[in-house]
């Protein structure tokens, strides 16, 4: 079997644990002012690494998966501000970052506060300590 196939079977059987860890709700959903970045279409499953031509079956675990609406998936790719938001919410996790840390310690912003993923599990933890560990992992250069 494939990796892409292989990729999509894992995604698929992880979609309904993702969309319930995540409230069936886009991430960014009530994060910012719905006049620029408004929550549009269905709820998808993101690879907070993308996955890029080919890529590997590795990433699809559900601490690797975020619930983004088709909007918000499709505008990580095409603006540069909003990519640079992900990145800073731990939506999405440049390929050298993944390569370095494991998914489920680097934390991931929802409406309701900072959270690590272990599986489908969410686990609160404090702005602070969120702040900290992505202070760690990219210094300024999310500035």
């Amino acid at each position: 079997m494939s990796i892409g196939r292989r990729s999509r079977r894992q995604v698929d059987k992880s979609r309904p644990e993702v969309f319930k860890r995540d409230g069936h709700i886009c991430v960014a959903d009530g994060l910012f002012e719905a006049v620029k970045w408004p929550c549009v279409g269905g709820l998808t499953v993101q690879h907070r690494r993308t996955k890029g031509m080919g890529g590997s079956a590795l990433g699809d675990a559900p601490e690797a998966l975020v619930t983004m609406c088709q909007y918000h998936n499709l505008l990580q790719t095409a603006d540069s501000e909003f990519a640079k938001t992900c990145i800073k919410n731990g939506w999405a996790i440049p390929r050298w970052v993944a390569d370095q840390y494991k998914f489920n310690r680097i934390p991931v912003k929802y409406c309701d506060g900072w959270q690590l993923l272990d599986g489908v599990e969410r686990f609160n933890i404090s702005e602070n300590t969120a702040l900290d560990i992505m202070e760690t992992i990219y210094g300024d250069l999310l500035d």
